[in-house]
C-alpha cells in the first residue's frame, strides 16, 4: 500500500490526549507514518470556534501533539451568519459566496457527499449541527488537497461504512478505521 498523506480526523486527536484505550494504537499510528514519511494532517475545525465542542484544554494539548509530530493543518472555510439559519448570513443569503472559485474536485464532491449542511434545514441535522459541518469541512479539505487516507473512529453522518464505500468508489476517496490503516502500514 502506497499512502502519501493521512488525515487524521478530530476524534481522533482526542483519544489520544485523553489517554483513551485506543492511545497505544494511534502512537503506533503515529510512528509508522513518521517512520514510513507519511504526512500527518489535521483539518483547522480540529480548533475552529464554530465547531469544535472540546475543553480550552484539550484544544491547547493538540496543538502541542499536533507541533510535536510535525503534522499540517489544513484549512476549513470560515462559516458566516447563523448555523440555525439556513438561509441567512452576515452577508445576506448564505448563497452569496457558494459559486466562487468552485473547482471541479469540490465539484465532484459535492456530487457525491451532498450539499454543505449550512445549507440544509436545521431539522436535517439535529441538534449537533457543529458535527456535521466539521465532518464535511474536514473530509472536503481532505479530497480537494488529494490527501491520502482520512483516518476517523467516526462511524455516522459523512462516515458510515456504506458512505466510505460510495466515496471510495466514485471519487477515490479512501476513509479507513485508524485501526485497520495501522494494520495496513505494519503488514
Amino acid at each position: 500500500m502506497s499512502q502519501h498523506s493521512a488525515t487524521v480526523d478530530t476524534n481522533v486527536w482526542i483519544k489520544y490526549i485523553d489517554n483513551s484505550p485506543k492511545k497505544p494504537e494511534i502512537q503506533a499510528l503515529f510512528d509508522a507514518c513518521l517512520e514510513r514519511e507519511i504526512n500527518i494532517y489535521a483539518s483547522s475545525r480540529v480548533f475552529s470556534f464554530d465547531t469544535t465542542t472540546q475543553r480550552p484544554e484539550q484544544t491547547q494539548h493538540i496543538r502541542q501533539v499536533i507541533f510535536d509530530l510535525g503534522a499540517s493543518i489544513t484549512p476549513a472555510p470560515f462559516i458566516l451568519g447563523d448555523l440555525n439559519d439556513p438561509k441567512g448570513s452576515m452577508l445576506g443569503s448564505s448563497d452569496f459566496l457558494s459559486g466562487l472559485n468552485v473547482d471541479e474536485r469540490e465539484t465532484a464532491f459535492i456530487s457525491v457527499v451532498g450539499c454543505h449542511p449550512t445549507k440544509k434545514h436545521p431539522s436535517e441535522l439535529g441538534k449537533k449541527a457543529s458535527n456535521h459541518i466539521g465532518d464535511y469541512d474536514a473530509l472536503m479539505q481532505h479530497y480537494i488537497n488529494d490527501f491520502g487516507v482520512f483516518l476517523t473512529y467516526d462511524k455516522h453522518l459523512y462516515f458510515e461504512p456504506k458512505n466510505r464505500l460510495i466515496y471510495k468508489e466514485k471519487l477515490g476517496l479512501n476513509v479507513m478505521d485508524p485501526s485497520d490503516f495501522l494494520k495496513e502500514l505494519l503488514d
